[in-house]
């Protein structure tokens, strides 16, 4: 880090305080909540420490989230699926045929389906 850098916070950093303002948590609490030592904890907070992606991964677990939403805070990333087709699923039941019509309304109810005989 050089001198124009030192002091300088990065953003998940300032959502670790927001984090922790949310919790109404203290950074000695705060602290303790991640299992890490007050003082560089506070050193991290005032941009004086940079923190690793090991601690961020450890911070992740320690506040039972996932690292990407230390990142997103207050937001949760939630993926999108490239493809909004609709997924084809394909099920194969062997029945006897009179338990056939009793199992189909059991799992489809009173809709009309349409069976394919093989």
């Amino acid at each position: 880090m050089d001198s124009k850098e030192k002091g300088k916070v990065h953003f998940v950093v300032e959502n670790l305080r927001k984090i922790m303002n949310d919790s109404n948590m203290n950074g000695s609490q705060f602290a303790e909540k991640i299992d890490m030592p007050e003082a560089k904890f506070n050193k991290i907070l005032n941009g004086k420490q940079n923190l690793k992606i090991d601690e961020i991964s450890e911070i992740a677990r320690k506040l039972q989230m996932r690292e990407i939403d230390l990142f997103t805070y207050p937001e949760k990333y939630y993926p999108t699926n490239k493809d909004d087709s609709i997924t084809k699923a394909i099920l194969t039941i062997e029945l006897r045929d009179d338990l056939k019509e009793q199992i189909l309304n059991m799992v489809f109810g009173n809709s009309n389906i349409i069976l394919q005989n093989s």
